[in-house]
């Protein structure tokens, strides 16, 4: 029997389907030809932990106060221990995030060119990027899953910011239900985000050292499960209903076996998805950016690419228009392991993998273990200095669409 996680009958119909609560709260919002209005929604859906303000519109406030709690049955004790392995793998998990997650999902048209969107009202692909890695530290830093936590308040922001995506996306692409099938930021396109940030990222670790057991794998995928409801990944209830699982693979077996059909029903060749090649690019110089200059001059900005290369394979990197490195082989020995080792000898330690070392070496400043053991994430940076780092890439990459679309069209004489 096909699982219905491979079935394109469900899929088409999770394609169809947005979040009909979130929808209603941006629809009485009315940011309809507002750009004050619409700017000032997304920046209060900003990722990080804080709630809406007291004077948020009703429409929010009453929206806040109905998500608030956790799904009913969720395993306290089995969130602790899916939190408990997170921490010992933090680096791990960043890294990963970086140059396996996010370079994956924008070989997906109807991802990359939702993601541009955002850029285009002027969030720089660093802010995205950071942004993602706080929902990282927000869902598996601890005490996330509580009354207030800041994995509660990332899901309930989540589900808005979603909605006002939605919102924004049939204005400013008219075309992309049409064109490529499926309201923008459908529920398939969060669970194939969702289970790129999680199962991708925990079968990248398993096949990196091995160290995470099974049941920590499981335990860990089990916060994206809760999260994921707690986003909006349900099927639609009623008021005062609790929300299921139903729309959530079950374990990673499942989520594989998802995202597979994901990537087979929507991921495309890079000269199909010119918005996905300019992100991936854009995420590729931000952190090669992010590596101290002493160590680009040593040839040191080559590792991100060497481990996109190592994580996603040659033929995803192709996919979203990255140049795999030749000589990998040796590159590799060169710039991960020699480094990786000689870091083990001085320091004495036996742990570790290269993901984890270059993940230290741009994040270490970043995240701070707290004294009751939750790990907070900070980024160091003021918006003036994302700006600066952002400054040398591409031009925004709808333009880089119309451009190519106006290059692609056959030229018509001057009249005389």
């Amino acid at each position: 029997m096909t699982s219905k996680w491979a079935d394109d009958g469900f899929l088409d119909s999770l394609s169809q389907t947005g979040d009909r609560a979130a929808d209603a709260v941006v629809a009485a919002l009315d940011l309809t030809g507002s750009e004050d209005a619409t700017a000032t929604f997304f920046a209060l859906m900003r990722y990080n932990g804080q709630p809406i303000p007291s004077d948020a519109p009703p429409a929010l406030r009453e929206f806040w106060a109905q998500t608030a709690a956790l799904p009913a049955g969720v395993d306290l004790d089995r969130v602790a221990r899916g939190e408990r392995a997170f921490m010992n793998h933090i680096f791990d998990f960043g890294a990963l995030m970086l140059v396996r997650s996010l370079p994956a999902g924008y070989a997906a048209p109807r991802l990359s060119q939702v993601l541009c969107i955002s850029n285009d009202l002027g969030r720089a692909p660093l802010q995205r990027v950071m942004a993602v890695v706080q929902l990282l530290m927000d869902i598996g830093g601890g005490k996330g899953f509580r009354e207030g936590g800041k994995a509660v308040v990332a899901a309930q922001k989540m589900r808005l910011l979603h909605a006002g995506v939605r919102h924004v996306t049939r204005r400013w692409l008219p075309g992309f239900e049409r064109e490529l099938g499926g309201v923008p930021a459908s529920i398939e396109d969060m669970l194939g985000t969702l289970m790129g940030f999680s199962y991708l990222v925990i079968d990248g670790l398993q096949q990196l050292e091995g160290s995470l057991s099974a049941q920590e794998a499981e335990d860990v995928y089990y916060l994206w499960q809760v999260y994921a409801v707690m986003a909006g990944l349900h099927p639609p209830i009623e008021p005062g209903q609790q929300p299921g699982f139903d729309w959530i693979p079950a374990d990673l077996d499942e989520a594989r076996t998802f995202y597979e059909a994901y990537s087979r029903r929507h991921y495309v060749a890079a000269d199909a998805n010119p918005e996905g090649v300019y992100l991936a690019a854009a995420d590729l110089q931000m952190m090669v950016g992010l590596l101290p200059w002493t160590l680009r001059l040593l040839g040191f900005g080559l590792v991100p690419r060497l481990l996109m290369q190592d994580s996603l394979g040659e033929a995803a990197m192709r996919r979203v228009g990255l140049r795999p490195l030749p000589f990998n082989g040796l590159l590799k020995r060169i710039y991960l392991d020699l480094p990786l080792a000689l870091d083990r000898f001085w320091h004495r330690t036996e742990a570790g993998n290269a993901h984890a070392h270059f993940a230290e070496r741009i994040l270490g400043d970043m995240v701070t273990q707290e004294s009751d053991g939750e790990i907070t994430f900070a980024v160091p940076f003021s918006r003036a200095d994302l700006e600066a780092l952002a400054k040398n890439q591409a031009r925004p990459c709808l333009q880089r669409r119309a451009q190519a679309e106006a290059a692609e069209r056959p030229s018509r004489p001057m009249r005389s």
